[in-house]
């Protein structure tokens, strides 16, 4: 885990800190009592991480080698221009002596390396090539990634960044079965795409000639000599334009595909490709200046497409949150995921189990992320909407701004039946679901406005106590009076009064969302502060400052109120949407147990932390 962790990015400014120490945390272990010392010292496969640091003690490296014995080793090595350091930090010459003395223990370790992890930060890298000429007979996994200052942009008017060589490792590397590179010159006849390759990244790279048009062709070449490929990503270092046409390649193997690139590229990229119905498909849109409507309806057309042959069955929809997670003021970006069924199987045997609660959870045929902020994000919404959703049976909302924009996209999904919600996404919930999607809000491909977010705070006002007391007499005089025709017409006045309607007894009643509805779970929800006070927030909540601050701005109350629940409950049933029949609280905060009796009395089974209430 710790090795993972160290190599999961490159190393920041601090290579000492950030490449060395974490790598070697593990060594924590030998130094707890003189017993653990010597079981450690005699277990060689522990020695097997090298971290090979310029700055780091010479003698250290080769203490850890001789204590691995003849193991296989897994390397992890940073490059480092010593001009980008001020003098008093470091002594050049010793710097770049350092330098050539891991450069050359890296290049008699070659035979003996399993895994090898090569950080640059050097412009002109020539010497780190050179260390890697000798056959690598037992490498399995390599990843060459330049930083973030030397890679190639996307929007380079020349090429800047070091070429890799076509050749390394004398074209030996017969176990080679995972290969990323990011940020170099790339070519795609390059050895070290070994037909035994299982996982191969190639990303922020250029790929071919400078300027040249098209590089499609090659790349399919090189993936026709890959038969065993399982995950592949690549984003926009491989160009393809609408002219291209060759032979698709079917990668019969693949489990994943991740592409970040703009939708009109990605449905080049995927009308070569033939993937098996099980493949994950996991798209990213990159950041890009202009949205255009084209690009909009492109992704639709590709997501179809991909799911062409099966049947959506679950979707979950939410944000990516930044890192550390809401923190500062949230704008996430927007995500889907996607489950599907073939469609020549029968639907009704399906079970009905969440996928993302089952172990281990099945993979999602198709994920869509955006870099763009949730708050203005077309395309996800874009991706969703063109599906066929009539047979999802399941959606999960995760906590993200908390109003319509979901109901927005998922509305027609009407055969959902359980419904999981997240975090604050439980708060604006109950209005969703008691008026349903507002006719106000225009879709993102009819003029772009954005969903209001805030439209549940009034919800639970006393005003709308009055509504429901009036729409259940209303109800009530309908099961009892002979004058059937006249009290229906009450009850839709009521109705339309619930949802925020003007005096006006013609428009239809907005239909239910989701009316066959009969589960509802809550995840790691925080309950509004009791009523009748003016508390922001349940004393058994802390969230943070600015997050009330936010809420307190638009006059909204702070957490998940049971009361506006019930109510949404109450209107639903007078949409003529069916009870529901379990609600689970699970993880939650800010409430009393015996104040969910209010549901148990509805008629519904109550789950809480998955043990059902009594009443």
């Amino acid at each position: 885990m710790l090795r993972k962790e160290a190599t999961s990015q490159p190393p920041g400014d601090d290579l000492a800190c950030q490449c060395y120490s974490p790598y070697y945390k593990w060594m924590n272990v030998s130094r707890v009592c003189i017993r653990w010392r010597e079981i450690a010292l005699d277990c060689s496969s522990l020695w097997t991480w090298l971290a090979l640091d310029q700055r780091a003690c010479w003698d250290f490296p080769k203490m850890v080698i001789e204590r691995a014995r003849t193991f296989p080793l897994d390397v992890m090595i940073s490059i480092t221009n010593p001009y980008i350091h001020c003098s008093p930090c470091m002594d050049m010459e010793d710097h770049i002596h350092r330098a050539g003395l891991a450069l050359d223990l890296l290049a008699d370790l070659v035979p003996r390396i399993r895994e090898l992890v090569l950080f640059v930060d050097k412009d002109e890298p020539d010497g780190t090539w050179k260390s890697l000429t000798e056959p690598a007979e037992l490498l399995e996994y390599l990843r060459i990634e330049a930083h973030d200052y030397l890679r190639y942009s996307m929007d380079a008017t020349g090429p800047a960044v070091a070429a890799l060589p076509t050749v390394l490792f004398a074209s030996k590397t017969p176990r080679l079965h995972s290969l990323a590179v990011v940020g170099f010159d790339f070519e795609l006849t390059n050895s070290l795409l070994h037909p035994g390759l299982r996982h191969l990244e190639i990303t922020a790279c250029l790929c071919g000639t400078f300027g040249q048009q098209s590089n499609l062709g090659d790349f399919l070449v090189a993936l026709r000599r890959l038969p065993h490929l399982e995950t592949l990503k690549v984003d926009w270092s491989v160009k393809a334009l609408a002219v291209d046409s060759f032979e698709p390649v079917q990668l019969r193997e693949l489990k994943l595909l991740r592409l970040s690139v703009n939708p009109i590229t990605s449905k080049f990229f995927l009308d070569h490709l033939r993937l098996p119905r099980n493949a994950s498909v996991r798209y990213e849109f990159p950041t890009m200046p202009v949205i255009t409507v084209e690009q909009l309806q492109v992704l639709g057309q590709s997501c179809a497409s991909l799911l062409d042959g099966t049947t959506p069955r679950a979707v979950w929809f939410g944000p990516i949150w930044p890192k550390p997670k809401h923190e500062p003021l949230p704008y996430p970006n927007a995500s889907c995921r996607i489950w599907v069924a073939d469609k020549r199987a029968s639907l009704a045997g399906t079970p009905l189990e969440s996928p993302w609660t089952a172990l281990p959870p099945p993979q999602p045929r198709l994920i869509v992320n955006s870099q763009i902020p949730m708050i203005a994000d077309p395309f996800v919404p874009s991706a969703l909407r063109v599906l066929d959703l009539s047979a999802v049976h399941t959606v999960c909302l995760e906590d993200f701004a908390v109003g319509n924009k979901w109901a927005r996209v998922l509305a027609k999904a009407q055969g959902v039946t359980s419904l999981r919600v997240l975090g604050e996404a439980a708060f604006g919930l109950p209005a969703a679901l008691a008026r349903g999607v507002p006719e106000d809000i225009a879709p993102w491909d009819k003029g772009g406005l954005e969903a209001d977010e805030w439209h549940w705070i009034d919800f639970a006002d006393d005003t709308q106590e009055m509504i429901l007391n009036e729409m259940e007499e209303h109800m009530s005089a309908t099961a009892q009076d002979p004058g059937e025709d006249v009290a229906m017409a009450d009850t839709e006045e009521t109705l339309d009064a619930a949802h925020g309607g003007d005096d006006s007894h013609n428009e239809d009643p907005v239909p239910p969302l989701f009316p066959r509805l009969g589960t509802i779970v809550f995840v790691g929800v925080n309950f509004a502060a009791p009523e009748g006070t003016n508390m922001p927030s349940h004393p058994d909540v802390h969230i943070p400052a600015s997050v009330l601050m936010e809420y307190q701005t638009k006059g909204a109350k702070y957490g998940f109120s049971l009361v506006a629940f019930l109510k949404s409950l109450r209107i639903r049933r007078a949409q003529g949407a069916s009870d529901l029949v379990r609600v689970e609280f699970e993880e939650c905060r800010g409430v009393d147990v015996s104040q969910l009796g209010s549901l148990i009395q509805e008629g519904m089974e109550v789950w809480w932390d998955r043990e059902r209430l009594s009443g």
